[in-house]
């Protein structure tokens, strides 16, 4: 798989989980906390994000100083993060606890990851070219 769609698909995805956040913090941090203790939904979770990134290593598995070249970086990064869901899927559970806790935490991590999937999205635009 080329960088871009992995970037258009990573971006999506955060999108999706930043922007009902910031407009209803706690339902979607109530439903963010579900997930997460869901160890089942975790394991699938984190093999889908592990197959995604997978399929653009495969293809170039090198990192480089251009823009496809960090984004390959972060599907390292990914990568071991996502074999960490799959193997322990509470690993991250006082990390999102601390982070969902109070309003104003809820409010920093919806806004970074609205910054984030925009990054994501504008790079996958960026790298196909338009």
């Amino acid at each position: 798989m080329d960088t871009a769609p992995y970037c258009f698909v990573l971006g999506v995805i955060t999108l999706l989980g930043g922007i009902p956040l910031l407009v209803a913090g706690a339902p979607t941090a109530r439903w963010f906390q579900r997930l997460g203790d869901d160890a089942v939904m975790s394991r699938i979770l984190g093999a889908g994000f592990l197959a995604l990134s997978a399929l653009v290593l495969i293809e170039n598995p090198s990192v480089g100083t251009d823009l496809a070249g960090l984004i390959r970086l972060l599907c390292w990064f990914v990568s071991v993060k996502s074999l960490m869901f799959c193997w322990r899927p509470s690993w991250h559970t006082y990390l999102r606890q601390r982070l969902f806790a109070s309003t104003a935490w809820r409010l920093v991590s919806a806004l970074a990851m609205i910054a984030w999937g925009v990054i994501f999205v504008a790079a996958g635009i960026r790298i196909q070219g338009g």
